[in-house]
């Protein structure tokens, strides 16, 4: 048999390693193959989701958090979708601050009706400057973010649009979830009655605490009521009320109750102080103050003040959905919709 250069016969031993060496290359490619699988397709970005209404949020809030970026006013309030843990701030809490809480500056103070409450635990953003020192301020901040609208209003004859398209504004509680207790009030940019735009704005928020009282003076119909007032209070310049005490408003109610105090209700005298969120950042110290009441007429006689109780002292949860339901209740959207009874 005639052989090529450099070819040789192979006898079995030969052979036999010439396979064990294939094999073995084999092996190490379908091994070498199997360590490393096939990268997962990457999922598509979800896009930030731009919101004109407190309603609109529903959308990037799942299991009471965010898990879409949302903005409003552009990008000045931006909230992204959280990292992986747990807030030090629960959201039961937050509810309760949510429930008690008001955007405050010196001409403004917001009110007890909301609607359309959205609330979820995010990473909050404001790009504007703070207008105090007890504003706090939020860059990248785990918050829990409770918007929410004003109740509709009626509107008298416009004559005139000047809104540019704007919708109403609406309310952002951006509460810290860090364990500071600090918070901010933020409104949107927008419209109301189709009037010139105004906003964004960022103010002080603020807690509507409920304090006891006791009667210092009596004569006739009129008291001087005496109440602590709590460390960063805030003065209120119309001082809701007769009296030399500015930092306490007061409100007086009647409730049906199965043990009246007078005729057939019960009659609580509320007052109240409205004390910044902000507890490292306020400057008032706590104090005492007196102010001035007069008692009601109640069927021609007037109301004795053994038939007057205090309210419980504590935060008011005064704030309430503006459903047109009785007694007045809260409910909000955390990916389900929830109703908070008194």
């Amino acid at each position: 048999m005639e052989r090529r250069p450099g070819w040789r016969r192979l006898n079995g031993v030969d052979l036999l390693r010439r396979l064990s060496a294939v094999a073995a290359a084999t092996s190490v490619l379908i091994i070498s193959a199997c360590s490393h699988p096939t990268a997962p397709t990457p999922r598509a970005p979800v896009d930030p989701l731009t919101v004109r209404s407190s309603g609109d949020a529903r959308a990037a809030v799942q299991g009471g958090r965010f898990t879409r970026t949302l903005l409003a006013d552009g990008a000045t309030l931006r909230v992204d979708p959280p990292s992986a843990g747990r807030p030090e701030l629960t959201e039961e809490q937050a509810l309760s601050l949510a429930r008690s809480a008001h955007g405050f500056s010196s001409t403004v103070l917001t009110g007890n009706a909301v609607a359309d409450v959205v609330v979820g635990y995010g990473l909050a953003s404001v790009a504007l400057p703070s207008t105090s020192p007890e504003v706090p301020g939020f860059h990248n901040r785990p918050a829990w973010v409770v918007l929410e609208s004003g109740p509709l209003l009626h509107c008298a004859s416009v004559t005139q649009d000047e809104s540019g398209g704007l919708p109403a504004p609406f309310d952002v509680l951006l509460l810290a979830a860090d364990g500071s207790g600090e918070a901010a009030w933020y409104t949107t940019r927008g419209s109301t009655c189709l009037g010139r735009p105004t906003g964004p704005t960022l103010m002080s928020a603020v807690q509507e605490t409920s304090v006891g009282w006791t009667v210092v003076e009596h004569s006739g119909g009129n008291l001087v009521l005496r109440a602590p007032v709590p460390r960063c209070t805030k003065a209120t310049e119309s001082g809701f009320g007769p009296g030399p005490a500015p930092e306490i408003g007061s409100t007086f109610y009647s409730t049906p109750g199965p043990t009246p105090n007078f005729g057939s209700e019960v009659y609580t005298l509320a007052l109240y102080a409205y004390v910044v969120m902000a507890p490292d950042r306020c400057r008032s110290a706590a104090r005492t103050v007196t102010k001035s009441f007069s008692l009601p007429q109640i069927g021609g006689a007037t109301l004795p003040t053994s038939a007057m109780q205090p309210a419980p002292t504590g935060p008011s949860l005064a704030v309430h959905t503006d459903d047109g339901t009785l007694p007045a209740a809260y409910t909000y959207y955390d990916g389900l919709t929830h109703t908070l009874r008194p």
